[in-house]
């Protein structure tokens, strides 16, 4: 797309006048469109266009020029998937030019620009391109199906009976016709148009400048922010850093491959180029965009950026490794369900772990296609060797609820808002009943410190990545410390030890408050279940000396403080720490700050403190309202002395 196209676009975008309504569902999600009618979509045949970027915009100009006349103009065009948005002159014309074409050599099909949410949303526009993905009862029924619908199958994807159906050459029938009657096939599941929708990545950029400091992994209360806030990396590395055998796949804008400080698999996948050595890659061969891909290589860095290399940057899950995958790069920012879905097979198919997404739009509806959803039951039921590949979601950035997002919402995603380095939810943070928990990101004092790259595919850094797209890779390099830790567990359990080992923040005892936490789910609106705690995590997952300790609070002063699994009748120790400018887990005897070590003089059988389990290795201590000053940070930690030595539980962290 060449610079006055891209300004062209944006401008028109926001005048937008005379639009029709449109209702679409597809069996599992709905679509509330208006159709325009000044933006025309073309989505050219094969052979027919040239595939580069400038050529093809030449091409378009052309094309419209002979066929439209001096008045229509070219308002965006996408090498890559052969389309482009016309802008014409006469406002009532998109849908009677359409039909028009519709039928012609040249064109695959010609379809007014769909809308979803504001028509004036950057991220609204769906271009119909006469594509049809499908979903059939019986998967050996796909084929019969095209043929008996005068359809080509060009495209088949993991999930049994899913694929993509085209109209065969000069076909004059409705795009959106076809897969409403399709729909009404009895052989059918589900069926939706594989349309172009813009994929944009969710960053948020702060305005202050952000200095090199990885606070997000061990916070000492660098830059102003709260000792603490952190994921407790530092601690979870005394078990294990992870493992190379652990994949990561980045669905981005591409990574680096050339970056110096992170650990790739030899393979890349682009969904438009295929697979191999440079198909991750911000500028894939098959592809001359010269999309720079920073933020996928940003999002590589959070989660697995090199540890104990003497260079640049650690991550969460350093030791692992990073399966890229450029699918924001590779289509200019615009992709379909068959593209999305053709990633998460392919991740799966390969070896990956744990997949990490920090994409699509803010402030408009998003249902989750069939299709993807295919994808996505695909992963977590075939990945891994049938244990479940993991698949996290950033949130979103536009302090909305993800309610109306079908990827972050869906059961079968973890998704994760982003917490500052004050411990509290980022503003921009978006919210809601299916948010899973946050994990540190921008927003506070300082951003986030990671890899990157430019167009010249340098091995860069930057100390001002953020967003909820910064919290998803950090929780999904979370899950991979986990699974190197204890590799045989599905991703049902991963997700669960996650969730139950998060650390309550900001909590409000105030029901209908963001910060409330049910006492039937655990969750609040604002944290889901918590800020994610590595160390808590790999514990918990090894069971090597852990012990199930939890501190809890509603927010109003009380504190319940609970022992599990440690041995029958041991001795416990539970230091407490209330500073605010010095971490629990940074002293020099088991973690312990200088003010907790009061709480080891304390008299045998003196709670909270020093107190024995009972025969089950249990032990429960509560305190009530108003027993703690609100505002104030509490760290505690469990030290069990029983006949096999001492066992040390991870830090628990509340702040009332």
């Amino acid at each position: 797309m060449n610079g006055r196209c891209l300004a062209l676009w944006f401008s028109l975008a926001l005048v937008i006048p005379g639009q029709e309504p449109l209702h679409f569902g597809d069996g599992s999600a709905e679509y509330d469109f208006t159709v325009s009618k000044s933006q025309l979509a073309l989505c050219f045949a094969d052979g027919v266009a040239p595939q580069d970027g400038p050529s093809f915009s030449a091409f378009c100009e052309k094309w419209i020029s002979r066929r439209l006349g001096s008045t229509a103009q070219l308002g965006l065009s996408l090498a890559p998937h052969r389309s482009c948005v016309v802008i014409l002159a006469d406002l009532e014309s998109a849908p009677s030019v359409a039909r028009r074409f519709r039928g012609s050599p040249e064109l695959q099909s010609a379809y007014p620009v769909l809308h979803l949410g504001d028509p004036a949303h950057p991220h609204s526009p769906h271009l119909v391109n006469g594509d049809v993905a499908v979903g059939v009862k019986e998967a050996s029924a796909l084929e019969a199906l095209a043929r008996d619908w005068e359809l080509r199958l060009v495209r088949t994807c993991a999930w049994p009976g899913t694929g993509v159906l085209r109209p065969i050459a000069r076909d004059t029938r409705d795009p959106l016709e076809i897969a409403w009657a399709l729909q009404r096939d009895p052989r059918v599941h589900f069926a939706h148009p594989d349309w172009l929708r813009p994929l944009p990545v969710r960053e948020h950029i702060p305005n202050d400048p952000q200095f090199g400091n990885q606070w997000h992994l061990r916070n000492v209360g660098q830059g102003g922010g709260l000792a603490g806030a952190d994921v407790h990396a530092s601690q979870a590395w005394d078990i294990t850093r992870g493992s190379a055998s652990i994949i990561i796949a980045v669905i981005d804008s591409g990574v680096e491959r050339t970056h110096a400080d992170l650990n790739q698999t030899a393979l890349g996948f682009n969904p438009i180029c295929g697979a191999g050595p440079l198909a991750g890659d911000p500028t894939p061969a098959c592809n001359g965009a010269g999309f720079a891909g920073s933020h996928g290589t940003q999002c590589a860095g959070v989660a697995a950026g090199r540890l104990n290399n003497n260079l640049g940057v650690a991550g969460v899950a350093g030791d692992c490794t990073i399966m890229p995958i450029n699918l924001l790069g590779s289509g200019l920012g615009f992709g379909t369900p068959s593209l999305e879905a053709a990633c998460f097979d392919w991740a799966a198919a390969n070896g990956a772990a744990v997949i990490t997404n920090s994409w699509g739009p803010d402030g408009v509806p998003w249902p989750l296609p069939s299709l993807v959803n295919a994808a996505f039951l695909n992963a977590t039921t075939n990945g891994r060797g049938g244990l479940g590949t993991l698949i996290f979601w950033a949130a979103g950035n536009g302090n909305e609820l993800i309610s109306s997002d079908g990827y972050s919402s869906s059961p079968l995603t973890c998704s994760v808002g982003a917490s500052t380095d004050s411990d509290v939810r980022a503003l921009y943070s978006d919210f809601g009943p299916e948010l899973d928990f946050v994990a540190p990101s921008s927003g506070g004092f300082l951003g986030i410190t990671t890899t990157t790259t430019n167009s010249s595919g340098q091995s860069l850094y930057t100390g001002a990545f953020g967003g909820t797209s910064s919290a998803a890779p950090l929780a999904a390099g979370v899950a991979a410390l986990v699974l190197s830790a204890a590799p045989t567990l599905t991703w049902t359990q991963v997700r669960t030890i996650l969730a139950e080992t998060t650390d309550r923040i900001q909590a409000n005892p105030v029901l209908g408050t963001g910060g409330y936490y049910d006492p039937m789910s655990g969750k609040s609106a604002w944290h889901g279940r918590g800020r994610l705690n590595a160390h808590a995590a790999v514990l918990r997952a090894t069971g090597s000396g852990a012990i199930d300790f939890a501190v809890t609070t509603s927010g109003n002063g009380d504190v319940q403080v609970s022992v599990a699994a440690a041995p029958p009748l041991a001795e416990l120790f539970i230091p407490v720490s209330t500073q605010t400018s010095g971490a629990l887990g940074a002293g020099p005897i088991a973690g312990l700050g200088f003010d907790a070590f009061s709480t080891l003089l304390y008299p045998p059988n003196t709670p909270p403190f020093h107190v024995a389990a009972t025969a089950q290795g249990t032990y429960q201590f509560q305190a009530g309202p108003g027993t703690l000053l609100l505002g104030l940070r509490l760290d505690a930690r469990c030290i069990a002395f029983g006949p096999g030595g001492p066992l040390v539980s991870a830090i628990r962290r509340i702040t009332f």
